[in-house]
């Protein structure tokens, strides 16, 4: 063993095998006078106990305070809603624990997973009952979950009403609760989450937050038989993907950076579903690179306030209205924020190519030029999401041209069109991406208490491997 360089109190050691294993200076002195004089030393000892050396002796070493990762979301981005925290508290997840205290209570702005009125009904029908439930043996707990799932059966849920079965939502999320603890629960766990799937709209935050926390932990619960734990895996790592892309559709990016790393638990199931895993990529490359494009429009926001009040700042940038016009106008429709940038259009190219994308609405001839301006400006991006969907419109404006009757005289533009069209879907051109990760439920003729088929994604009258596309629109309630 010999040492091959000296950095600062680490050493980089090289091992009889050619594997390389930086350790702490004062753990390699500590081996070099106490270990090799030893007669019974052996090379081969596992690098592993160097490794550990190192810790011990690099502990009370004063730690170095990192910079945040790069594409973490700054909360005083201009351009995003004050940022959600989520941890074990986040009032998104409710709350497990075989006694709750208190109901689950729904940020501001964001549709409730059930309603004041239904925690009180719950408490009056079901409180002193479930008030002791600790001191119950394990037959009158389940006892107790099947009432439960009784009481959630004669509730209702209307789909057109995403506000509709708030008890029977919070019934179910209880039944789950109690029963997942044990093995001979699960079969009642699993139809509770089947029913709950039919009583949530898959466009409520609240809701899929809270069929992610249901199947997450039966996964991760002893109790809950191997092959029902890859069926719940399967539908947790569904609902994890859908509870990111409508927090991203709620510009919470920290919340859906938090969200998309939770994904990694579910792994093993991503992987064994040939259907779910291009959904799973996409879904860390949306996260990955919103955060990104909100970075670097932070940065150009600043640009632009430095150029408006100081032009002569070596931080001002007269372009940098444009990306943000075009972030206004094609990625998140921002009418407030579109307004404020075409008030200072005089400082850039942004009027007229706001002045042309308008004459192309009413002027077919005029789309082509319009086209054009949107494809120069597009390359003037960086590489993302702002790029590919400004490519996009540009896109979008050259097939009207060329598919316009009243454009059939201008041949060398349509020619050119087509050209064009080919190019940009070639660099990327895409539009908003759409999921199709969790289907609507519908409710059963007959519910089956059958635990085979309760945890799949869709009862067995669905093909779970070809679930309809759910689009995530920019605007909705949450």
């Amino acid at each position: 063993m010999r040492s091959d360089c000296f950095v600062g109190p680490s050493v980089l050691l090289i091992t009889p095998a050619n594997r390389y294993i930086i350790v702490h200076s004062r753990a390699y002195a500590f081996f070099l006078r106490k270990v090799i004089p030893t007669p019974r030393f052996d090379f081969h000892i596992p690098v592993c106990v160097l490794a550990f050396c190192s810790v011990l002796a690099a502990h009370g070493a004063p730690r170095v305070a990192t910079a945040p990762a790069h594409g973490d979301v700054a909360v005083q981005n201009p351009l995003l809603p004050p940022q959600l925290a989520l941890d074990g508290a986040s009032p998104f997840f409710p709350d497990l624990s075989m006694v709750a205290k208190s109901p689950t209570v729904t940020p501001e702005g964001y549709r409730a997973l059930y309603s004041a009125a239904d925690w009180q009904a719950y408490r009056a029908t079901f409180g002193t009952e479930a008030d002791g439930i600790l001191r119950l043996k394990t037959s009158a707990q389940l006892d107790f979950v099947q009432k439960l799932l009784d009481a959630a059966k004669a509730e209702t849920f209307v789909p057109a009403n995403p506000n509709s079965g708030g008890l029977r939502r919070l019934l179910l999320i209880r039944a789950v609760a109690v029963a997942y603890r044990h093995k001979e629960g699960t079969p009642l766990a699993a139809q509770a989450i089947a029913l709950y799937q039919q009583s949530i709209d898959l466009d409520t935050t609240s809701h899929v937050a809270a069929l992610w926390t249901l199947t997450d932990a039966l996964t991760r619960y002893a109790s809950t038989p191997k092959p029902d734990r890859a069926k719940f895996s399967n539908l947790a790592a569904r609902a994890n993907i859908q509870l990111a892309v409508l927090f991203l559709d709620a510009n919470q990016i920290a919340a859906a950076q938090t969200t998309i790393k939770w994904l990694s638990r579910h792994d093993p199931a991503t992987r064994a579903d040939p259907t779910l895993r291009p959904s799973v990529v996409q879904a860390r490359s949306l996260v990955a690179q919103s955060a990104a494009m909100l970075d670097y429009l932070n940065g150009r926001c600043a640009a632009l306030v430095a150029t408006v009040q100081a032009p002569n700042s070596p931080n001002a940038d007269p372009s940098a209205a444009m990306p943000l016009y075009l972030y206004a106008r094609f990625v998140k429709p921002n009418r407030g924020l579109l307004n404020e940038v075409l008030s200072h259009r005089g400082t850039s190219a942004v009027g007229p190519l706001h002045n042309m994308l308008e004459q192309a609405n009413a002027d077919p001839l005029s789309t082509y030029a319009a086209a054009d301006a949107l494809k120069a400006a597009a390359a003037g991006l960086p590489e993302g999401i702002l790029k590919h969907r400004t490519m996009y419109a540009s896109l979008q404006l050259y097939r009207s041209f060329a598919a316009n009757p009243k454009t059939e005289s201008e041949r060398v533009k349509r020619t050119l069109a087509h050209i064009a069209i080919e190019a940009l879907l070639g660099d990327g051109a895409r539009p908003a991406p759409t999921f199709a990760v969790l289907t609507p439920v519908a409710p059963a003729t007959a519910p089956s208490t059958s635990p085979s088929t309760a945890p799949g994604t869709m009862p067995a009258t669905a093909p779970s491997t070809a679930p309809s596309t759910i689009s995530v629109p920019s605007t909705r309630p949450r």
